[in-house]
């Protein structure tokens, strides 16, 4: 009578699900000995299996969870915890032979409860099972994606960080905490729209604006600020902070309700800027000398220059011998080449002190 009501109920579940819901994977009834008693045709066409495979044997040595012996593990100690009275819920891969997937694997949402006699004993077992494989991969890529993020923020250096103003609460990522100073194991907490207290004490008036502003203007979602931290070992860092709100209708007004923000180092940045700031002062400055050595030498040497044309000229006008003529003009020819080359370095200098006069004048094209 017994075996009976079974079958008969067995029929009736299968049939059921079959009916209703194409989307289980797995629905079958077991006895109070773990043995199958009955499962549905997908469940079977999934694993390339026919009902002669797996009836009259115990669940938990099918061939749907004997490939992997972990799996298989798992199992048993499910259906002993189930016999015991224990509803047992867990995602687990079946064996999929029967299917096109190149793993042979597929992912379900598992769960083996007891059906309970008049008395209170566990009477027989029911598994069901729903698919869960589009779910699956898009954990899987998710937690891909996240691991690449991971992987980038430490190379990079930079942390993330979401606040929820209707929660009050702010969390941090892992990189944000190094970057910080911290352990992973540090607790951290700030409160929404209030200036942390690792902000740099001159820096806390702009960070402050920035968050007001952040939350204050729904329609710019996006800013960005550069501050400076003090870490707990007093070391100092600078950082750029990016941020971009989400905004939402709140009683009947668009508001920001979240922000997801990005912290980037820029220390070794902003202290090549330093150092290329002040290689270039330096530079400037010895510029500025040189071009102020050679005004000064233009002028020390203009000056003789001068008085020797001058006196080769009176020279000139002494002579009769051609010879001693021709030895002072050539004098005084070259004397007119060194005084233009001191005059084109006094021009230099003065255009490299912006100190050039220009004597705007006319000139003729042609020549």
């Amino acid at each position: 009578h017994q075996a009976r009501r079974l079958s008969d109920l067995a029929e009736i579940i299968i049939g059921r699900v079959q009916i209703d819901d194409d989307a289980i994977g797995l629905v079958g009834l077991i006895d109070n000995q773990g043995v199958l008693l009955d499962v549905d045709a997908r469940s079977l066409e999934i694993a390339g299996m026919t009902r002669e495979d797996v009836l009259g044997k115990p669940f938990a040595d099918c061939p749907w969870w004997t490939y992997d012996g972990e799996v298989a593990a798992k199992m048993r100690d499910s259906v002993s915890r189930a016999l015991a009275g224990e509803t047992v819920r867990y995602d687990l891969q079946l064996f999929a032979a029967g299917t096109d997937r190149p793993d042979k694997r597929l992912w379900i949402e598992f769960m083996l409860a007891p059906v309970f006699d008049d008395d209170g004993n566990v009477e027989y077992l029911i598994p069901s099972g729903c698919e869960i494989q589009d779910r699956k991969s898009a954990e899987e890529e998710l937690r891909q994606t996240e691991e690449r993020m991971k992987i980038a923020a430490e190379a990079s250096g930079f942390g993330t960080f979401h606040v929820d103003r209707l929660a009050g609460t702010v969390t941090w990522s892992d990189e944000m905490k190094r970057l910080l100073g911290l352990s992973l194991d540090d607790t951290i907490r700030p409160v929404p729209g209030v200036v942390p207290e690792f902000v740099h004490r001159d820096d806390r008036g702009v960070v402050q604006e920035f968050i007001e502003r952040v939350f204050s203007t729904p329609d710019e979602p996006d800013r960005v600020v550069q501050h400076r931290i003090i870490r707990p070992d007093g070391g100092i860092r600078h950082v750029q902070m990016i941020s971009r709100s989400r905004v939402e209708y709140v009683d009947g007004r668009r508001d920001v309700v979240a922000v997801t923000g990005a912290i980037l180092d820029i220390t070794d940045r902003v202290e090549q800027e330093l150092t290329l700031n002040r290689e270039r002062e330096t530079a400037e400055t010895a510029n500025r000398t040189k071009s102020a050595f050679l005004a000064n030498m233009s002028h020390e040497i203009r000056t003789p220059m001068t008085a020797i044309l001058g006196h080769t000229d009176l020279l000139l006008n002494h002579l009769n011998d051609p010879d001693n003529r021709f030895a002072a003009a050539t004098i005084r020819r070259n004397g007119e080449h060194l005084l233009e080359i001191v005059n084109d370095i006094l021009d230099l200098s003065k255009i490299e002190a912006d100190k050039l006069e220009l004597d705007p004048g006319p000139v003729s094209m042609i020549e």
